[in-house]
């Protein structure tokens, strides 16, 4: 059983912060590196942006990655997820131990979206607080699983509802200038509206899809069927990888084994490795007018004298819509919260009263002030929820029926209280299944306040 924390900034909307993402490649595809800022000429609507900051991510890690999984949970991804389930969780810890400052959420769907990315989880390697945060979202990802039979998300087609997904990660509450990146993985066409409409609930058009892209400058890194909006254009509109500046994989090359989710992962640390941002705050530069919402904001990324391809892969604004209201309401989670236990901290100051905590979210009565940073401390209600499971991996060659579980000195029953599940590799991955962290408490979990696993093989 354990804590969870979660830390949020107050937007400060005093400042029109500004920050573009973009490669620069040489004649033959390879990377430049070593630009300087006198080497770039930065516009805005044909003004000359003058004291822009540059950052070499090569050089000096410093702008946030949000990474939004968008996994297909229908029952033919069983294998694919029990190894995307590994995959994640190494990327997580060996980023950190890289130095990559990234922030994590999960979406999952079938025809329509079964988790939504309720919050962020920050992978901070500069903050050790983050380490809770982590552990918390390797914990959702060990809990990933396909639903198969009645409660498959899929229906009765074949076609899925990535697309919906898609727009719905767009919406998330991405961090000021972070990089944006949706890591879909699915092995299914897509449902779209009109024309191929007859899923579960009513499916995006597909110019809406691109729209979203559009607005919250998320990169799809697809893994999928090689069709039309995946791979190609479609109805004369460029395909989701192109129209984002992502990249495509093909799904059966992850089953043949001809490339893995590691893979696909590794690709986007590349792209934070190699991508430079030009950061500046409108307000403060001559003749921008710092009101005007992004999609009115011309931005132009230029070299002098140097033969090369400047490809922007994102624009954002800490004001995109203009001056908002502050935000008063935090998603803590998707998942029932204890009240009683939530500790909150404004500035680092404790606030006992003046909040409530409603269907996941942080309420306060008043917002709290521009640029305050908030720190909450929770625990999850349920059991399943408030424990930290790590995948247990067993060779592939196993019985599971010649098994003997223990959890906490228990014998678990095979057929009820744990799964068996192959992944891509070969291998068992050994879970608890929600009978055994039932609120009941068949194993003493809560007393205990940990699970002891213990697996014996039969001779």
């Amino acid at each position: 059983m354990s804590t969870t924390q979660a830390s949020f900034q107050q937007s400060a909307y005093g400042q029109n912060a500004t920050t573009i993402s973009f490669q620069v490649v040489d004649g033959t595809g390879d990377s430049i590196n070593n630009l300087g800022s006198g080497q770039l000429t930065v516009t805005e609507n044909g003004v000359p942006v003058s004291g822009y900051k540059l950052v070499t991510d090569n050089q000096e890690v410093k702008q946030t990655a949000d990474i939004v999984f968008i996994l297909d949970v229908t029952c033919s991804m069983t294998s694919s997820l029990a190894s995307a389930k590994t995959a994640v969780t190494n990327f997580v810890s060996t980023s950190r131990a890289n130095g990559y400052h990234s922030r994590m959420c999960l979406v999952t769907f079938g025809d329509f979206t079964v988790q939504h990315c309720a919050r962020f989880y920050d992978n901070d390697p500069a903050n050790p607080a983050t380490l809770t945060e982590v552990q918390d979202f390797v914990n959702q990802v060990a809990q990933l699983k396909s639903f198969c039979g009645a409660q498959d998300p899929g229906g009765p087609t074949i076609d899925e509802n990535p697309m919906g997904a898609i727009i719905e990660a767009g919406t998330a509450a991405f961090a000021p200038g972070s990089q944006r990146f949706g890591l879909v993985m699915t092995d299914a066409p897509f449902l779209y509206a009109p024309g191929n409409n007859n899923g579960l609930v009513p499916a995006p058009t597909y110019s809406s899809v691109l729209a979203s892209l559009q607005q919250s400058q998320m990169n799809i890194f697809l893994a999928a069927p090689a069709i039309p909006g995946y791979s190609s254009p479609f109805q004369g509109m460029p395909s989701v990888v192109t129209a984002s500046n992502g990249e495509f994989f093909l799904y059966s090359d992850l089953i043949a084994g001809k490339t893995t989710f590691s893979t696909i992962l590794n690709h986007v640390i590349d792209r934070v490795r190699t991508t430079y941002t030009v950061q500046y705050i409108a307000d403060q530069v001559p003749g921008l007018d710092g009101s005007l919402p992004i999609d009115q904001r011309h931005i132009q990324v230029s070299l002098n004298g140097v033969p090369a391809t400047v490809t922007v892969t994102g624009t954002t604004s800490s004001l995109p819509q203009g001056h908002l209201q502050y935000q008063s309401s935090f998603a803590l989670a998707s998942k029932s919260v204890d009240g009683s236990s939530v500790h909150v901290k404004v500035n680092g100051q404790d606030v006992t009263s003046g909040f409530a905590i409603k269907s996941g979210q942080l309420v306060f009565d008043h917002a709290p002030a521009d640029g305050a940073t908030i720190s909450v401390s929770y625990e999850y209600q349920l059991i399943k929820d408030a424990l930290s499971v790590t995948p247990i991996t067993l060779d592939g060659s196993l019985d599971p029926g010649l098994l003997v579980v223990d959890l906490n000195g228990i014998k678990a029953d095979l057929k009820t209280d744990v799964s068996f599940t192959k992944n891509l590799q070969g291998q068992w991955v050994l879970s608890p299944t929600d009978t055994a962290l039932a609120e009941t408490d068949p194993f003493g979990i809560r007393k205990g306040g940990n699970l002891l696993v213990e697996v014996y093989q039969v001779n």
